[in-house]
């Protein structure tokens, strides 16, 4: 079985990593699970593709915001 971790994250304390981070080692060792964390997946294209501003885009340069959010949901 694979479990995804889906959950608001803009807002919450450092993406929600620690709920995440105890949900993902609860599904492993009770239930065998894997554990699809998209935060984890997320933060890896912001810094493959070096855009740690991208929320700030969102104001500045909706274009550039908009083409970086649909990465992120072809790779989710």
């Amino acid at each position: 079985m694979i479990a995804y971790l889906s959950g608001g994250m803009e807002h919450a304390v450092n993406e929600g990593e620690d709920w995440r981070n105890d949900m993902t080692n609860w599904l492993k060792e009770n239930l065998g699970h894997e554990v699809v964390d998209p935060v984890k997946s997320s933060r890896q294209l912001v810094d493959e593709t070096n855009s740690h501003d991208y929320r700030s885009w969102k104001k500045s340069d909706r274009g550039k915001y908009k083409a970086f959010v649909r990465k992120l949901i072809r790779q989710d």
